[in-house]
C-alpha cells in the first residue's frame, strides 16, 4: 500500500507515519484502516487514487497493491475566522495601551 498526502497527514492503523509516501507491505486480506487528518486551516476532501469515497477514516481490504492519495482543500472560513480573531485582540491590546498611556481626566 503505497500512501501519499499534502495539506494534512494520513494515519494508517492509528499510527501517523514517519514521512510520506508511505509505502508497506501487508499480508492479502488483511483489513487496514485508513484516517485522513486535516492540518490547520484545510478540510478532508476526500480520496484519490485506488480509493473513491469520502468516508474518513475508511476500512481498506488489501486484496492487491494499493495507492491512496488523501485530498485536502483550504478551509478559508477557519483561518478568515482566525484572522478575524487576531485582529480584534490585537486591536484591544492597542487599545488597553492607549487608555494606559493616558492621563486620567481632571488630572495634569
Amino acid at each position: 500500500m503505497d500512501v501519499s498526502t499534502g495539506g494534512g497527514t494520513v494515519k494508517i492503523d492509528l499510527t501517523e507515519p514517519w514521512s510520506f509516501p508511505f509505502t508497506k507491505s501487508y499480508s492479502q486480506g488483511t483489513v487496514v484502516t485508513v484516517e485522513a487528518i486535516p492540518s490547520f486551516g484545510y478540510t478532508f476532501n476526500g480520496w484519490g487514487k485506488q480509493l473513491t469515497t469520502m468516508d474518513n477514516p475508511v476500512f481498506v481490504v488489501i486484496d492487491c497493491n494499493k495507492t491512496i492519495a488523501a485530498s485536502f482543500k483550504v478551509d478559508w472560513r477557519l483561518i478568515g475566522t482566525s484572522i478575524g480573531s487576531l485582529v480584534l485582540i490585537i486591536l484591544l491590546v492597542v487599545v488597553l495601551i492607549l487608555r494606559r498611556g493616558s492621563p486620567a481626566k481632571g488630572t495634569t
